[in-house]
C-alpha cells in the first residue's frame, strides 16, 4: 500500500487532486463514463464531490477537451459568464468567441446564450444546445467533456424565474450530447434535481454515481496523511486513528476539521477522548465551525410548506432509538401539533425525499438519519 504522506486540513476550498483519497470505485466509475454520454454524480455535500471531479479533470485533460463550469449560483447570466470564460480558456475555441458578444436570457425554454457578431465559418451557436455541438465539432478529434458541478443549485434557479425553464434547460444539455459523439457530460449535485423537475428523464442517460462516505480503510489513511499534516503527535497512533474515522463518520471534510481543531489546541498528544471532545464542542458551538446549520435552514428552501414537517419527522428519527418505519412515524407525528395530518401517501413521499437529499437511508421498511454526525448534529440544533 501508499504510505500516508502529509495533507494539512483544508476547511473547504479546493483538494490538490494528488490529495484525494478513497473513492476509488467512484472515480472509475466517472472516467469509464466518458465513453458514452456521461454521468450523474449525486452525494451528500461534503463527501469530495467537487475534488473528485477536479481529479476527474486532471486525468482525463491530456487527452481530451475538459470544460469544468461551477453552476452554484442562483445567477443563470453569471453561469453563462462561466461557461463562456471556460471556453475561452481552451486554445481551440479562443480565436472565434473573441468576436463574440454574448447575451444569457431565461425564458420558457431554459437558459439560452445567445451571440452577437459575425463569426467566420458558418451558423454560430444561439441555444445553450448549439453551443455544445459547436464545441464538440471544435474539440474534434478529442473528446469534449463537460462537467457540470451543483447543477441542481442552477436549475432551481431557473425554475423560480420561470416554471419550466428548468427541465428545458436539462433538454438543452441532453440534446447535444444525444447526437455529437464526441461530448460527453458529468453533473454533479449534492441536493437532488427533483426539487427543480418532476420530470427527470432528460438526465435518464446519464450513469448514476453515489459518492458517500469513505471507505474505513480510506478514512483511516486520510485520518494518517492530516496528522502527518498537521504534524500532530498521538497517544495511540491506532485508537487515535480510529476515533478520528468514526467521530467524522469517514467523511472527508469532517476529518479535516478534526486535524484542524487538534492542531490548535496543542499541549499534550492527541487521545480518542480528545477526538470526540472536538466534535461535541463543534456540535454545540455557536458560531457552527462545521456548518452543520445547513442541515436545517435549507429545509426551508427546498421543502417550502412542507418545511415543518420535515423538520417534525427528522425529530422523531433523531430521538429514536432504532429505525421507524411508516407506521411508528405517524404515531409519532401524533404528539406533535399539525394543522394537516399527512396522510400515509403524503408521509411516504416526503421521507422519499428525505431519502433523496441524504438526511435519511432506509433499511427496509424502516429509516434512521444517514450519518450519525448529522443526527446528532440534528439533536443539538433542534435542544432534542
Amino acid at each position: 500500500m501508499t504510505a500516508p504522506w502529509p495533507i494539512q486540513a483544508n476547511l473547504g476550498g479546493p483538494v490538490d487532486p494528488a490529495d484525494h483519497v478513497g473513492h476509488g470505485d467512484q472515480f472509475a466509475q466517472v472516467v469509464r463514463s466518458v465513453g458514452g454520454v456521461g454521468a450523474l454524480v449525486t452525494g451528500d455535500r461534503r463527501m469530495g464531490k467537487t475534488s473528485l471531479l477536479r481529479k476527474v479533470e486532471h486525468v482525463l485533460s491530456p487527452e481530451h477537451v475538459v470544460l469544468r463550469i461551477s453552476a452554484e449560483t442562483d445567477d443563470p447570466e453569471l453561469f453563462g459568464r462561466r461557461l463562456v470564460d471556460v471556453l475561452r480558456g481552451h486554445g481551440v475555441f479562443t480565436e472565434e468567441l473573441a468576436r463574440w458578444s454574448v447575451e444569457v436570457d431565461v425564458g420558457y425554454r431554459g437558459v439560452r446564450i445567445r451571440r452577437e457578431g459575425g463569426v467566420a465559418g458558418g451558423e454560430a451557436p444561439q441555444g445553450t444546445d448549439d453551443l455544445f455541438r459547436w464545441a464538440a465539432e471544435r474539440a474534434a478529434p478529442a473528446k469534449l467533456v463537460v462537467i457540470l458541478d451543483e447543477i441542481a443549485v442552477l436549475a432551481m434557479a431557473i425554475e423560480r424565474r420561470q416554471a419550466g425553464g428548468a427541465v428545458e434547460f436539462l433538454r438543452s444539455l441532453r440534446r447535444p450530447r444525444q447526437e455529437a459523439v464526441n461530448l460527453a457530460m458529468v453533473l454533479a449535485g449534492s441536493v437532488g434535481l427533483h426539487h427543480a423537475v418532476v420530470d427527470t428523464t432528460p438526465v435518464n442517460d446519464l450513469q448514476r454515481v453515489r459518492v458517500g462516505p469513505l471507505a474505513a480503510a480510506d478514512a483511516a489513511f486520510l485520518a494518517r496523511c492530516l496528522l502527518l499534516g498537521e504534524n500532530l503527535a498521538v497517544s495511540d497512533d491506532e485508537a487515535v486513528v480510529a476515533a478520528m474515522a468514526e467521530a467524522a463518520d469517514a467523511v472527508p471534510y469532517f476529518l479535516h476539521h478534526i486535524a484542524h481543531a487538534a492542531q490548535l489546541r496543542g499541549g499534550r498528544p492527541l487521545s480518542p477522548a480528545d477526538v470526540w471532545a472536538i466534535r461535541h464542542a463543534a456540535l454545540v458551538d455557536p458560531d457552527d465551525p462545521w456548518n452543520l446549520r445547513h442541515y436545517r435552514d435549507r429545509l426551508r428552501d427546498y421543502y417550502g410548506p412542507d418545511a415543518d414537517l420535515a423538520a417534525h419527522v427528522l425529530d422523531a428519527v433523531a430521538v429514536a432509538d432504532t429505525p421507524l418505519d411508516l407506521s411508528q412515524l405517524g404515531s409519532r407525528l401524533g404528539a406533535v401539533e399539525l394543522d394537516v395530518r399527512p396522510s400515509r401517501s403524503a408521509l411516504l413521499a416526503l421521507v422519499e425525499r428525505l431519502e433523496a437529499d441524504h438526511y435519511l437511508a432506509r433499511t427496509g421498511p424502516a429509516d434512521t438519519f444517514a450519518t450519525r454526525l448529522v443526527r446528532d448534529a440534528w439533536r443539538a440544533m433542534r435542544r432534542l
